[in-house]
Parts: structure tokens; sequence; C-alpha cells
């Protein structure tokens, strides 16, 4: 069953980024520990010789054909048509970062086997095969002229290959030119990575505390008020009444 969903979510990304220029999927580790997954396929409207509601319309069908199975592998997504492209944005979310390697649906556009390791003191996440080359006009594997894979981290990582590195986000770039030899890396230590995440939770936790803190005393502050002000408003009826 997992297997034939897996190539119904298969099947509308072949059918939606056969002619897709630009997909953007970036991963971001929450301070919850979760981590978020967001894949956006960006289509130029010049794709679809048509008008605004066709545009829409293309998306949507290829889209809710294959809800059943987009559920089941519990991806969100969002429709946005633009002005000049359009996109799908699909979203997911993964108990760690390993999980987010082994159960996307989307890596396996730019290498058939992607592995992430959990053993020891780090996580080492490592392209297995080959980069797959850009075929233009292949019925069998989509063409994608552009692919951009950000990884953002709340630690700096112990080593990485990235194309480019701002911060803690960690980018590696593909088009119709990279070669087959271009591989991913990048390894993390687990130990700081826990302990990183334990401070940001706790940083979390104590600033919502502080705002439920802050919302008791303006309610209770509100509360005091109206009962001044209410008792106020009833004295003054009982001398107006008395001087009656």
């Amino acid at each position: 069953m997992k297997n034939t969903l897996k190539i119904f979510v298969l099947i509308i990304l072949v059918l939606f980024i056969a002619g897709c220029s630009k997909v953007t999927t970036n991963i971001t580790y929450k301070s919850s520990g979760k981590v978020k997954e967001e894949v956006v396929f960006d289509e130029p409207n010049s794709n679809v010789s048509d008008n605004d509601s066709k545009i829409e319309k293309n998306l949507s069908t290829i889209v809710n054909k294959y809800s059943l199975a987009i559920k089941t592998m519990k991806y969100d997504y969002e429709i946005i048509k633009g002005t000049n492209s359009s996109k799908v944005i699909f979203t997911n979310t993964y108990n760690d970062i390993c999980a987010w390697v082994r159960k996307n649906m989307f890596s396996q556009y730019v290498y058939k086997r992607v592995d992430c390791t959990s053993d020891g003191d780090f996580y080492v996440i490592k392209s297995m095969t080959n980069h797959i080359d850009y075929c233009d006009g292949c019925s069998d594997w989509p063409n994608l002229d552009e692919v951009t894979l950000n990884i953002t981290l709340p630690i700096k990582s112990i080593e990485n290959n990235a194309d480019s590195v701002s911060n803690y986000t960690y980018t590696w770039r593909f088009d119709k030119y990279t070669p087959k030899s271009k591989s991913i890396y990048l390894k993390i230590n687990k130990k700081e990575l826990d302990d990183k995440v334990e401070r940001l939770k706790s940083k979390k936790e104590n600033k919502e505390k502080i705002q439920k803190s802050i919302a008791y005393i303006i309610m209770f502050s509100i509360i005091i008020v109206l009962i001044v002000f209410g008792f106020s408003i009833f004295r003054k009826y009982k001398e107006n009444k008395i001087e009656y």
C-alpha cells in the first residue's frame, strides 16, 4: 500500500514538474525539535497558453486527482497563482532530520538515493548515488531546470560540502549542467543539536509563560478597574438617590 501511494505521489510530481523551471526545497529545524519541509514548484505561466483560470484549473486538477495519496503521505499543499508564475507549495513535518531524508518524496529527483545515519555522536546526510543528469524531453523523468536545497539548522555543521552557507543555512544548487559527480554531504553533532533544541524549547516555554502572565495581569487590572468604576457609579447613584 505504501509503495502504491509513493508511486501516486511520484506521478503527480512528474505531471506537474515536467515543464517546471524552478524547484526550491526549504528544510528547517524548528525550536520544537521537529523538521519542517517546504517544497516550492514554480511554474512560469508562459508554459500554459491560456488565461488565468486555465492555469489555476490545470494546477488544481493535477493536485486534486491525487489528493488522497498526498493526504495519506501527510503532505499539505497550497496553490498560489501569480502574475508571471504560479506555484504549488508542499509542506510536511518530521520528528528529526533523518526522518525527512528517509520519508520525503522529492529528493529522488536529484539523487536516486540519499542516506542519513544517526549512529554514534553525529547525523550524517550523504548522497549515495550520482547526481541525476538533466534530460530535456524525457517522458519518464522530469526535466528540472533549476533545483535549490536549503537546510537551516540551529547550529553550525561539523562538515559540509554546500555551495554556499549563510549563518546556519546550507544551500546546494543544481541545474541542467550539474555534473554527475556532485554530491550532498552534511555532518551534524547530535549532542550539540539536542542541547540547542532544548535551550530553544526552554526559551520558547519561558516566553509563553511570560506572555500568559502579562495577559493575566492585564485581565486582572481590567477587572479591578471595572470593579472600581462600577463601585464609583453605584456610590454616586446612592448619593443622588438620598439627595432626591
